[in-house]
């Protein structure tokens, strides 16, 4: 057996060996080590090991036996939070990182914490893990362009810009804290200076697809057709673009002999919004199939006689080119001319529909499901029911929220019947849009249904919404929608006290409610912000801890 030398020497040889890349002897010599005697060290070793080999199963029981011998090593807990981060894990992690923190404080644990707390949307408890990262390290600004980030994800734009502010006074050219700012600039409405700060990323990160992203939204937003769209495919090379890969050539818009599969991106919004371009696609080639996501399978494939609409859950058919969906309207669109017009989508026939009795049915939806990860899309449903519901008369409501507990819709459902219960995909959701005369609604899911359906709308929207929303109080996607936004970040009181009016108006006046676009006459049937830059792969590229040999306790890189 080797002494106490020898033991050392292996540990250092393979400790070399990893950071070469050559795990394979790496891990070979790690396990001699730990054969002789195993301690935590030559655990953690082997674990990180593992996970570099792509073993994360391995990783994890090496982690927990380094653990049973050393439960109170922060680097092991940190270690093994990495892994849970990587894994998906974020509420695991949260708890390893605040074990670790217990005993130490360190801003690679607080920044990882961060990032889990987003994950898990506590917006504000992420706010307080990178500003206590910014404390450690007063000189780095990074932690601070990161507490701005989490800022922006509570809607506080005002306490996001000041953090953006210390992060860029210690580093004015970092392309992440500018795309920060860009991205903080272009909710809060100021463009010119948004598009500065993405133009001023790039020109020191050619590369920088997140820049790029945020660029395309400030171009698509002032409508500058031509390069936004160019631009906006940067968004397909974006760390945090998670749709699956390609499996065809990319298509670029040109005629073609064959299969073009579309596949759906992002939210349900986004594909009922974009799916308008799948029949002018398919003028283009043979044959289109769009995978989509499964509740909205029925409804897209009763409103475009064909195309091929299958679920994005499944093995994807062959093909001869690939498109998200989201880059069809860069294809066909140069102008509002180019759009085409709604509707273009009709629920299935046959459809029940718990829409019932006389006057004026009007649908109600005044939250985003994601609303811990998207606020700015979130209503209080007590605020929404005093400012716009109650009170009103002549009219029937009906709740078509989704994704919030009973106890957050109770303000709303004691004034609307709940649909919910009989929504079980988007067929059974347009069935009942088609079956109202109005739908008041954020910017969601439904604002797009009731669009493509061409029901009227009175659509709420945050101070920066979506670029698709551009600015006035209409929009080239859904003639019958009338916009109204807050006229500042998170003031609602005065958008809901115009959707008030308005809806007032209309019950009196219907139809018109303003004498353009908006009519409750048989409609005809034919047959979905930038983010900002965030640690990755569970930490903005800080390491696992590898602890000494002779005893743990070693530091974070």
């Amino acid at each position: 057996m080797a002494g106490p030398g020898g033991r050392e020497r292996l540990f250092a040889e393979g400790v070399a060996h990893a950071k070469a890349g050559r795990h394979d002897r790496a891990l070979a010599l790690f396990e001699k080590v730990r054969r002789q005697r195993p301690d935590a060290a030559v655990l953690n070793a082997i674990a990180i090991t593992l996970k570099a080999m792509g073993d994360p199963a391995g990783a994890r029981a090496a982690y927990d036996r380094a653990l049973a011998l050393a439960p109170t090593n922060p680097d092991l807990l940190y270690n093994l939070a990495k892994l849970e981060m990587d894994n998906r894990r974020p509420a695991a992690a949260a708890a390893l990182l605040r074990r670790a923190l217990a005993i130490r404080a360190h801003p690679s644990y607080f920044r990882n914490l961060g990032v889990c707390c987003l994950d898990l949307e506590e917006s504000r408890a992420a706010v307080d893990a990178f500003a206590a990262a910014a404390r450690l390290t007063p000189k780095d600004p990074v932690p601070w362009s990161y507490v701005g980030a989490a800022w922006q994800q509570v809607g506080d734009l005002k306490q996001a810009e000041k953090a953006h502010a210390k992060a860029l006074a210690l580093q004015p050219d970092n392309p992440e804290i500018l795309n920060n700012l860009g991205s903080t600039r272009l909710l809060q409405r100021r463009l010119d200076e948004a598009e500065a700060a993405f133009r001023r990323a790039i020109a020191v990160w050619p590369d920088y697809a997140e820049a790029h992203y945020g660029l395309a939204w400030t171009l698509l937003h002032q409508r500058h057709f031509t390069e936004g769209w160019a631009e906006w495919e940067w968004r397909l090379k974006r760390r945090r673009f998670a749709e699956p890969p390609a499996t065809a050539p990319l298509w670029d818009g040109t005629p073609f002999k064959g299969t073009l599969l579309v596949h759906r991106e992002i939210g349900f919004g986004d594909s009922i919004n974009f799916a308008r371009f799948l029949p002018r696609a398919a003028e283009r080639c043979d044959k289109v199939v769009f995978a989509c996501q499964p509740p909205l399978v029925e409804l897209l494939a009763a409103s475009l006689p064909g195309i091929e609409v299958v679920r994005d859950d499944r093995k994807l058919p062959a093909a001869d080119r690939f498109a998200y969906v989201m880059s069809l309207p860069g294809f066909f669109v140069g102008c509002d001319d180019h759009m085409v017009a709604a509707p273009y989508l009709a629920p299935p026939p046959g459809r029940f529909t718990r829409v019932e009795g006389g006057g004026p049915r009007i649908g109600l939806c005044w939250s985003s499901t994601r609303k811990g990860l998207d606020p700015h899309r979130f209503l209080p449903a007590a605020m929404f029911a005093e400012a716009v519901v109650e009170g009103i008369d002549g009219a029937r409501f009906f709740s078509l929220q989704k994704g919030l507990s009973e106890e957050e819709k109770a303000p709303v459902t004691r004034l609307a019947m709940d649909l919910e219960p009989h929504l079980a995909d988007f067929a059974d959701t347009a069935a009942a849009i088609a079956a109202l005369d109005l739908v008041v609604t954020v910017d969601t899911a439904v604002a797009h249904l009731a669009g493509a359906l061409g029901v009227p709308s009175l659509m709420m929207l945050h101070h920066g919404a979506d670029w698709r929303w551009f600015d006035g109080d209409t929009c080239p996607w859904y003639a019958q929608a009338r916009l109204f936004r807050q006229p500042a970040p998170g003031d609602w009181p005065p958008l809901l006290r115009q959707v008030r009016t308005a809806l007032q108006g209309w019950l009196k006046n219907s139809p018109p409610l303003d004498g353009e676009g908006w009519s409750r006459k048989p409609r005809r049937r034919r047959g979905s912000p930038p983010t900002p830059t965030l640690p990755h792969e569970g930490g903005g590229g800080d390491e696992e801890t590898t602890l000494p040999h002779a005893g743990g306790g070693g530091n974070t890189k």
